[in-house]
């Protein structure tokens, strides 16, 4: 190693240092100065590192504070909702330190079971990220840019229902939704791709708009004193954001049709959150109404609407199974590099191959004449019509 190398080193690792803080021996220093034996603090030396603990303690508390908020807002809403529900259900809650199940410091889950009909209910509740000022600055930048984007506090009512014991009680998609929501939704969920936009409907008002697999659903749904869904519309509206009903998946499924047993037929309603939450009860209420009236068969489906309604699930299972066969066969191609006809082919030959070993020196003689006979025939010029 020649005697450059060492210095070069030196002045290498001096880059990587820390600059030296200038006044921390200056004996002329005439600023803030705390003194203790042998101990001694000048702040002035030390400005930008009070600073950046300042910064540190401000986003420890806002992230504290944020947390308490949102939590006060769940626990307010699971107390109003299990007030409200208390006669209609016969267990609500099973958490035992709080009203609320916290999944995360924005989202708090509430649950109910026990009533006919029903098989749970649940809610989940999504508040603002209080706790964390850079993703409110960005959901705020983001809201300028997507106009369908919500950053408000909400929260989404799910009943999942018994299954159906047939007549009138079939599956069916119908759905009413702001329609600043209407972008986002059909293009993130499965089962609204199977409705289509009522246009013709006057019961609500021009900020929602119903869809339907089948028209005739709507006109039960909106039936004076049936469900009570267009009067609870135009009573709270202002928080309604989506209420879908639904026998199909959110996410379209991937592996084909589902089987009988993993379907589940849901209600689900979401709803923004004001300060005083009993302005929600009306929605609360619905939902036991919803399950009622599809649980009773009140809906007065007439025989064209449940066959057209059959048609679609035996049509929508169809082109699910077609598709999930069509991705095998892909995969399957693209993994042996071969297409499905030279692979039946290749099957066709082993399955012949297998009997030809286990034949006798007889029939594998007849065999091979009558496989020589076959392909003379093949061979063999076909003869040219005259004109």
């Amino acid at each position: 190693m020649s005697d450059t190398e060492p210095s070069r080193l030196a002045n290498v690792l001096k880059t990587f240092q820390a600059p030296p803080r200038t006044g921390l021996l200056d004996p002329d220093y005439d600023g803030l100065e705390f003194k203790w034996k042998m101990f001694v603090l000048r702040p002035a030396l030390f400005k930008w590192d009070l600073v950046g603990l300042a910064l540190i303690v401000v986003y420890v508390l806002w992230s504290f504070v944020g947390s308490r908020w949102n939590k006060s807002i769940a626990d307010k809403w699971s107390n109003h909702w299990r007030e409200v529900i208390n006669k209609q259900v016969a267990v609500v809650n099973v958490f035992k330190n709080s009203p609320t199940y916290a999944d995360g410091p924005t989202d708090f889950l509430t649950y109910a079971s026990g009533r006919r009909g029903m098989q749970r209910l649940y809610t989940h509740v999504h508040t603002r990220p209080r706790h964390d000022i850079f993703q409110q600055l960005f959901n705020l930048g983001w809201s300028l840019v997507d106009f369908g984007a919500d950053s408000a506090d909400n929260v989404t009512l799910t009943a999942k229902l018994t299954p159906g014991a047939g007549g009138q009680d079939v599956g069916f998609v119908y759905a009413l939704i702001k329609k600043s929501k209407m972008a986002n939704l059909r293009k993130n969920r499965f089962d609204l791709g199977l409705t289509r936009t009522i246009n013709d409907c006057d019961d609500f008002t021009a900020d929602f708009a119903p869809m339907a697999e089948v028209h005739a659903l709507n006109s039960s749904f909106v039936k004076s004193g049936l469900t009570g869904l267009p009067e609870t519309v135009k009573e709270a509206g202002a928080f309604l954001n989506w209420l879908i009903i639904s026998d199909q998946p959110a996410e379209k499924p991937s592996k084909g049709p589902l089987k009988p047993e993993e379907k589940e037929r849901v209600i689900e309603l979401n709803l923004r959150i004001p300060s005083d939450v009993t302005k929600l009860t009306p929605f609360i209420m619905l939902v036991f109404n919803l399950i009622d009236a599809i649980h009773l068969q009140k809906l007065s489906l007439n025989a064209d609407t449940l066959r057209r309604l059959q048609k679609n699930r035996l049509e929508l299972d169809s082109a699910l199974a077609k598709e999930y066969a069509k991705q095998l066969e892909d995969e399957e191609e693209e993994r042996t590099g071969k297409t499905a006809e030279e692979r039946k082919r290749i099957a066709k030959k082993a399955i012949e191959d297998a009997k030809y070993e286990k034949m006798s020196n007889e029939d594998r003689r007849k065999y091979e004449e009558k496989e020589r006979k076959k392909n003379m025939r093949k061979n063999q010029p076909k003869p040219k019509m005259k004109r």
